[in-house]
């Protein structure tokens, strides 16, 4: 073996050979007893470096997509399999291209390529597969709602027709308002002053879009206004149905008012109905009280009469007792008459009975008329 002898054993024989890197050529010569020869070459290679790739899908360690289905590709020089977690593919043509299938977050994906000499050498992906589109928060301070519904943006007249619209993402690379690349923090706010037309509406697209490609929009049209009142909101349904509801309720009260008189005017008319009916009725009570009235009326005459009487009778008793010089004076005696006196004292003893019998009649009909 390249002209050194090797000792055989039973025909068979080894021998080791020190190469170096690169092509090694062996010859190997036998010769029998006879003289007779034959002579063999073999090329050998010697290869301690392992194979040179590149990896052209991902072209960096990390990749993020939406999609589960992906191709690990990329070319080799020298390599004949690649080992993808624990499975192997071969190389053609100096090339290789690996289907895997990604699932939701990080997927991590070791290569091994090895070449003949079993040389090999290790890299790492990470494919992350993002399908959620990011948060998007938006606020526009000042906004309110009209009667048509509408979201309106009020400014002074005279002053600038600006807006501030705010708002947050958590993992979007780029934040556009209508177009229009707004700056976002490292926290994940942006701000931005966008300028209306005035007394027109204003269409608002904001638009979110992450590394991997999803994409988050906010919508919202916006009409600008003066706090003045100079734009005319147009016709408005709601006026009308508030306008007519007051009308109804105006008409309501008024109605409850008439109704409210009429009874108490029904009412009234009943109560005199009423003391209609009951008056007859009552006719021999009013009758009897006012007999009683007069009755006592009577009473209080004859009462009066009888003291009358009886202070006539007590002047009568002092002129019989005291002599004629001491007799006091009476409305019918004379002083200077003697015989005429006694006429006189007759006339008026008579006159008292007379009224005394009277006053007993008088007493005896009204007893009659109370029982």
């Amino acid at each position: 073996i390249n002209d050194e002898l090797v000792t055989l054993d039973h025909g068979l024989f080894t021998h080791a050979i020190v190469g170096i890197e690169g092509e090694n050529l062996i010859q190997i010569r036998a010769r029998d007893l006879a003289g007779n020869e034959v002579t063999a070459h073999v090329l050998v290679t010697v290869d301690l470096e392992p194979p040179t790739y590149v990896v052209t899908q991902p072209e960096g360690d990390i990749d993020i997509v939406t999609t589960s289905d992906y191709v690990l590709e990329g070319t080799t020089i020298g390599a004949v399999m690649v080992d993808v977690n624990g499975d192997e593919y071969p190389v053609l043509n100096d090339a290789f291209s690996i289907p895997v299938t990604l699932l939701e977050g990080a997927n991590r994906f070791v290569l091994t390529i090895m070449d003949r000499a079993e040389n090999s050498v290790v890299t790492e992906r990470r494919i992350y597969m993002d399908t959620i589109a990011p948060a998007l928060v938006v606020r526009i301070s000042g906004l309110q709602e009209n009667s048509a519904g509408e979201m309106v943006y009020k400014t002074e007249k005279g002053q600038p027709a600006t807006m501030t619209i705010t708002g947050f993402t958590d993992d979007a690379i780029q934040v556009r308002i209508n177009g229009e690349l707004v700056p976002v923090s490292a926290e994940g706010y942006f701000v931005l002053d966008y300028s209306l037309n005035v007394n027109e509406n204003n269409p608002i697209v904001i638009t979110a879009v992450d590394v991997a490609g999803n994409e988050a929009t906010k919508e919202e049209t916006v009409r600008h206004a003066f706090f003045s009142g100079v734009e005319d909101e147009g016709f408005s349904w709601g006026y009308v149905v508030l306008i007519l509801g007051l009308v109804l309720l105006i008409f309501a009260i008024i109605a409850g008012w008439w109704r409210l008189g009429k009874t108490e005017e029904e009412m009234e008319m009943r109560d005199v109905e009423e003391e209609e009916v009951l008056a007859p009725a009552a006719m021999p009570e009013v009758e009897e009280e006012a007999d009683l009235e007069e009755e006592e009326e009577e009473e209080i005459l004859i009462d009066e009469e009888e003291e009358e009487e009886i202070l006539i009778d007590e002047e009568e008793e002092v002129h019989e007792l005291a002599p004629p010089e001491e007799r006091p004076l009476t409305e019918t005696s004379r002083p200077d008459s003697g015989p005429s006196e006694d006429v006189t004292i007759e006339i008026d003893e008579k006159d008292l009975e007379e009224k005394d019998a009277d006053a007993e009649i008088g007493a005896d009909d009204t007893d009659q008329e109370g029982i």
